[in-house]
């Protein structure tokens, strides 16, 4: 009756590591798909945006002088992916108890990765940009 208790107790023991495995393995593949999923939109955002004057090419530091602002079309189509995926992750985050894992997951691998790129794109455009 022993042996047969400690078999049962190792079949479990077993269970329990491939469970945390696979819900692991889950996470780790949520997680990148948030960081595609960023990457892409900001790949769309700056497919996007209107072009700006060929002013702003030039290094902020080295203008003559003052340039207008970006348009307002260009902060909002940047602006809009992290307002759909934040937005739509929480309604599915305050509606389905289910989905929260899956939610803060994408959220973390789209946060990580997409304000990077924006911030990255958004200086080259307004700043400007030239070998030093």
């Amino acid at each position: 009756m022993a042996d047969s208790d400690q078999a049962d107790v190792a079949r479990l023991h077993r269970w329990w590591i491939v469970r945390h495995i696979v819900i692991v393995v889950l996470q780790a593949m949520v997680f990148v798909g948030g960081c595609v999923l960023a990457f892409y939109s900001a790949v769309w955002a700056l497919r996007t945006t209107p072009d700006l004057p060929v002013a702003y090419a030039v290094p902020a530091r080295e203008r003559a002088g003052e340039l207008p602002g970006p348009p307002i079309m260009y902060w909002l189509i940047w602006a809009l992916p992290p307002t759909l995926i934040y937005g739509i992750g929480g309604i599915m985050f305050w509606r389905w108890k289910a989905s929260r894992w899956i939610v803060g997951f994408l959220w973390a691998g789209f946060t990580v990765v997409f304000p990077i790129i924006a911030l990255l794109w958004i200086g080259m455009d307004v700043g400007g940009f030239s070998p030093s």
